[in-house]
């Protein structure tokens, strides 16, 4: 983090999400601004009022709000932005790190289509591509990263075609980027959607490598650290 991103930052804390899309945030200084989330997960863990936010300036002409949401504290700082999930990843896998069995990256691809899907990364190795879609996540408790509690009959149906292509003979890998410091696993289990939870248990009967990732996470900066462990409620 550098001392021109963290003077650009404003903090101050939440008071209300009139829509998924759109923050109130009380400044420090006692004025009320609206800010884009960056993020349609439900957020009641972390989005209660008087909970500490970080919002960066976005100026723009196309935009509604002068400002985006990109932290929220929990005891330690979650990062908002789930789009940055995939980009995450991709640098984690450029630095020289494994994509869980499959080993090594040689090559990296974005936002590739397939049927009727557009997956977020296909990640060549030494034996071939391998198709991933990448997850973000926040939620956590003692210790344990949870899925979402939100559903998403889109990231199912990408569960589902993952399933769909290991049994046709390719490769495919789910990936939960969870954008926080205070986890030490992904528990598949508790209180999160059902409908996630059965896409997921089905995906890894499939053949469909289920992996987690760690961050660490300031006021300004998030990256991949370390890959979590995943357990689940059904073994």
């Amino acid at each position: 983090m550098s001392s021109d991103e963290s003077a650009r930052v404003l903090r101050g804390r939440f008071v209300d999400r009139p829509n998924r899309f759109l923050v109130v945030v009380e400044l420090d200084d006692h004025s009320r601004v609206e800010a884009y989330l960056p993020n349609t997960g439900r957020l009641t863990h972390l989005l209660q009022p008087g909970r500490p936010l970080i919002l960066r300036p976005d100026a723009a002409e196309h935009r509604k709000t002068s400002y985006t949401a990109i932290r929220a504290w929990d005891g330690c700082w979650v990062a908002l932005e789930a789009s940055l999930a995939p980009a995450l990843l991709a640098d984690w896998l450029a630095a020289g790190h494994r994509l869980g069995r499959f080993g090594l990256a040689t090559a990296i691809r974005r936002e590739v289509p397939a049927g009727r899907h557009r997956f977020d990364l296909v990640v060549t190795t030494a034996d071939g591509p391998v198709w991933v879609e990448v997850k973000s996540g926040g939620r956590a408790v003692g210790g344990d990263a949870l899925v979402s509690a939100t559903p998403s009959t889109r990231g199912v149906a990408h569960l589902a075609a993952l399933s769909h292509m290991v049994e046709d003979g390719e490769r495919a890998a789910a990936a939960f980027v969870i954008q926080r410091p205070d986890v030490s696993r992904l528990r598949i289990g508790g209180d999160a959607d059902p409908a996630w939870i059965a896409a997921i248990v089905a995906a890894r009967d499939a053949g469909v490598e289920i992996l987690a990732f760690g961050c660490d996470v300031d006021d300004t900066t998030v990256r991949i650290d370390r890959e979590l462990p995943v357990v689940y409620d059904d073994r």
